[in-house]
């Protein structure tokens, strides 16, 4: 696996890095590379799966440090927005094991999620009432980073400090999107198949309102 920059209760990791991409000029979409429910989605950063029985398995390659992609859960398609701050449409962000939503100190979208510990995929079929948190700024604790909703209070991932190795945390987030729907969402891993850090996956599917 490889190793990199992890948020720790101990400490930070420190490893190299990669070079920026430079953004597109205008704030839209990239185009797809396939249109075709039945085949999927593939964007430029994320490729998922067809719905089964509702279910999407996206798979993230966020693999270079310092740039982050875009993802529209409403329409399950990347955006490459030119002011990320105030573009009103993504949803989620990624770079590496980082994810911060368009809410909070992020974004002005009103992205806000609940984190679910233990809580089985499959039975989340309501988004709850309470215990709704957006981005914000970085407390006082060991990390140098915002405390973005998905790395605090228990982050998205487990960390070996022996292995150096992520994995998926027994953990399920209910998103409340800019286009004010519910989508519930469960980690899988960090590395693609050839064992490379910084490609994220996850399952997610529609949820009812509170």
């Amino acid at each position: 696996k490889t190793e990199e920059t992890i948020v720790t209760p101990q400490r930070l990791l420190a490893t190299a890095c990669a070079g920026d991409i430079k953004p597109p000029a205008e704030d839209e979409e990239e185009p797809p590379v396939t249109t075709d429910p039945g085949e999927g989605v593939r964007d430029p950063h994320f490729t998922s799966t067809p719905p089964e029985r509702g279910v999407v398995t996206t798979v993230v390659d966020a693999h270079v440090e310092g740039t982050w992609v875009y993802l529209d859960l409403d329409t399950g398609r990347e955006l490459t927005p030119q002011s990320p701050a105030s573009a009103p449409d993504w949803d989620l962000a990624f770079m590496r094991f980082q994810v911060k939503s368009n809410g909070g100190i992020s974004g002005t979208g009103g992205v806000e999620a609940v984190k679910l510990p233990g809580a089985d995929f499959a039975t989340v079929t309501k988004a709850p009432e309470a215990g709704w948190i957006v981005d914000a700024e970085d407390s006082d604790d060991d990390q140098a980073e915002p405390d973005y909703v998905f790395l605090t209070d228990g982050h998205w991932y487990d960390y070996d400090l022996s292995t150096h190795a992520l994995t998926a945390a027994d953990q399920v987030y209910v998103v409340n999107t800019t286009g004010e729907a519910f989508f519930k969402i469960r980690f899988l891993g960090y590395y693609d198949d050839a064992g490379s850090a910084g490609f994220p996956s996850f399952k997610w599917a529609p949820v009812d309102a509170p």
